[in-house]
């Protein structure tokens, strides 16, 4: 049976991430399933809308991490990712769907992992409840 874990990582840029993880690479290509992701922390907030363009002034940009973040998807746990400092959370996507504790590995302050509003774009199957990490004892 197939335990999909998506592995949040964390690189400076996108060079580090394809140097670090040539493994999971042929050429150019992913060999695994991979994708660039946003971590958010707050949506942007705009203005009323101009009634004649429609177009609402941004009063306060979005908030998003810094740094070049991807989500690496692997068949259980994978411990060469897991041992590597990049990797900031490692979950278990059933158990988030069955509202079991899904947190595998965390190198985030608990604050930090709490505050993040949305991952995008996310694997489909994935339901995590953003705000409510749960560690697996």
């Amino acid at each position: 049976m197939t335990r999909w874990i998506d592995n949040l990582m964390r690189y400076d840029d996108e060079a580090a991430a394809v140097a670090a993880l040539a493994h999971l690479r042929a050429g150019d290509v992913w060999t695994a399933p991979v994708v660039p992701v946003v971590v958010v922390y707050a949506n942007a907030v705009y203005g009323e809308p101009d009634p004649e363009t429609g177009d609402a002034p941004l009063i306060t940009p979005a908030i998003v991490a810094d740094g070049h973040w991807m989500i690496t998807v692997t068949d259980g746990p994978d411990a060469d990712l897991l041992d590597r400092e990049e990797c900031r959370l490692a979950t278990d996507r059933a158990a988030a769907v069955a509202g079991e504790p899904f947190g595998l590995l965390c190198r985030e302050a608990p604050e930090v992992i709490d505050a993040v509003l949305r991952i995008e774009p996310l694997f489909g199957g994935s339901a995590y409840p953003f705000g409510n990490l749960v560690m697996i004892v």
